[in-house]
């Protein structure tokens, strides 16, 4: 009944939150799975090779990040501003104009360094 009332943005500003709150459930369970897993089969086989504790501890916190990345990827706006901003990172219209900027700063640089040195 609510349902029809929702205007078509805010119906898909729901979904995108629904979407986001379900990922953000489940990538935590997928992420923390593997951990766990390789844990209880150390703990089974009675092996305790170097560093297997280290690199669990840090798969471990990677789960803040898949948080943040998943709610990226889900929520639309977030999304379009991400790949909006590598496109202007990536694909400037004039890169020549930057490296030769680059250039000179470099070559000046060394220069001054070079005639400080002597």
């Amino acid at each position: 009944m609510m349902e029809s009332h929702m205007s078509i943005q805010i119906r898909d500003v729901h979904q995108q939150m629904t979407r986001t709150l379900i990922v953000q459930a489940t990538v935590p369970l997928i992420v923390c799975f593997f951990p766990i897993g390789i844990t209880l089969t150390m703990v089974f086989l009675h092996a305790s090779p170097s560093g297997v504790g280290i690199c669990v501890s840090l798969l471990l916190s990677w789960i803040p990040a898949t948080n943040s990345i998943m709610t990226i990827i889900v929520v639309k706006t977030y999304r379009k501003t991400v790949i909006s901003y590598f496109h202007k990172c990536c694909f400037k219209k004039n890169p020549q104009a930057t490296s030769t900027v680059f250039a000179t700063s470099a070559e000046r640089h060394w220069t001054n360094d070079v005639s400080q040195n002597i």
